[in-house]
């Protein structure tokens, strides 16, 4: 997935927070899940699964290629030919808006996290310091895996980075709390 504003610090650090994991130079093959803006299959599937489920702001392809998951295990593939170009965040605000409603439908819908624990540690404040650190972790290690070159980016970036990482962690425990909220 291509980033749209390459220049543009903001936008940049955008994209490799949402999508450091759908990197180009990820190899080809099978993955557990897919965002919408690249996601490719016959409209016989997609009403197959129901569509995106509505009334959700964002989260609803991840909750979409979650089923799609289960459905057709091994079905859902990563194609690095296949490029979108994402029109990332230019702007401060815009940046952390976007990370904090990220964040909170993250926690809120558990998608790629096992329900009991994100709802009972992700609810508290201080585990918002590890969640930092965690996905932080997995930013720069998926750079390393598969393009160890962008690193220099990620480290050129990082008080950009952790801005964002801090709004999405912040959110990401309301969402665990509005997750158990429901659940009760």
């Amino acid at each position: 997935m291509g980033d749209g504003h390459p220049l543009n610090p903001i936008a940049v650090a955008d994209h490799l927070l949402q999508f450091v994991e759908f990197s180009p130079h990820r190899p080809d093959g099978v993955i557990g899940r897919i965002p919408s803006c690249n996601f490719a299959l016959r409209k016989t599937s997609f009403d197959e699964l129901g569509g995106f489920p509505g009334g959700l702001p964002t989260g609803e392809d991840g909750l979409f290629s979650r089923e799609a998951a289960v459905r057709w295990p091994g079905g859902i593939r990563f194609i690095r030919t296949m490029r979108v170009r994402h029109m990332g965040r230019t702007t401060l605000r815009m940046f952390w808006s976007h990370q904090t409603m990220l964040g909170l439908y993250r926690g809120r819908l558990g998608v790629g996290l096992r329900q009991t624990w994100y709802q009972r540690c992700g609810s508290h404040t201080l585990f918002a310091i590890p969640v930092v650190g965690k996905r932080l972790g997995f930013l720069v290690g998926r750079t390393v895996r598969w393009n160890p070159a962008g690193l220099v980016r990620v480290v050129v970036l990082l008080p950009l980075l952790l801005v964002g990482l801090t709004a999405w962690a912040k959110a990401f425990r309301d969402g665990c709390r509005l997750a158990a909220k429901e659940a009760r």
